[in-house]
């Protein structure tokens, strides 16, 4: 899978599919919405892509408020996307200019203009632009103008609720680990460095390892 990052050129000659979204912990619905693309751009013999970001859109819209927490680094996110056939992912800073961009430009400059969008997966409560003015039945109009197909995935419900990141973080903070599992589809992962302790599992007769974790992930 090809990476691109936000500096990286961008080939605006091949014609893609594109699922959008930030795709935080690449949990069942975003699976789902990602094998929906895969699908259909062998349909359509179109280049399956993502389009996300590499840091969640709230860091620069709540700058002041409490960030709960990625459930997965970007390398994970990466990884996982990968393993669900997508063949390139477009990473794009969301910085206040990005989140200023009207609904209408967003779509023209670079959904159209840098990368040649023909088909367009979301969920169903997808929202872009500024102050998330544009949602799917602007999106849909826009699309059915260019001639560009919108697909809207239905949520993947578990125990009659829906399945989202912020869900998840819940599980997560509350202690509920296989509940978690559930939703994302495997086992909740932490990465960290080991960093050197004050030995004190030696005098109880077994080692241990002390990890340092990344302050901005989700934590039990």
């Amino acid at each position: 899978m090809n990476v691109y990052y936000p500096n990286d050129p961008r080939d605006p000659a091949a014609s893609r599919g594109l699922a959008l979204g930030f795709f935080d912990g690449v949990h069942r619905g975003h699976q789902d919405l990602i094998r929906t693309l895969v699908y259909n751009c062998e349909r359509l013999n179109l280049r399956p892509a993502i389009f996300t970001f590499p840091e969640h859109p709230l860091i620069t819209i709540s700058p002041e408020g409490q960030f709960p927490g990625y459930l997965s680094t970007l390398d994970q996110r990466l990884q996982r996307i990968a393993e669900t056939g997508a063949e390139e992912v477009f990473l794009e800073n969301f910085t206040p200019e990005f989140a200023a961009m009207p609904p209408l430009e967003f779509l023209d400059t670079i959904l159209a203009g840098q990368l040649n969008a023909r088909l367009i997966v979301v969920g169903q409560d997808y929202r872009f632009g500024h102050d998330g003015e544009g949602d799917l039945q602007l999106l849909s109009e826009w699309a059915s103008q260019h001639n560009i197909e919108v697909i809207a995935v239905p949520d993947v419900q578990l125990h009659g609720s829906k399945i989202s990141s912020s869900r998840i973080r819940r599980l997560i903070s509350e202690g509920d680990a296989q509940m978690a599992a559930s939703c994302l589809g495997t086992p909740f992962q932490m990465t960290g460095i080991v960093i050197e302790g004050k030995k004190l599992g030696r005098k109880l007769g077994f080692p241990t390892a002390n990890i340092a974790i990344a302050r901005d992930l989700a934590i039990p």
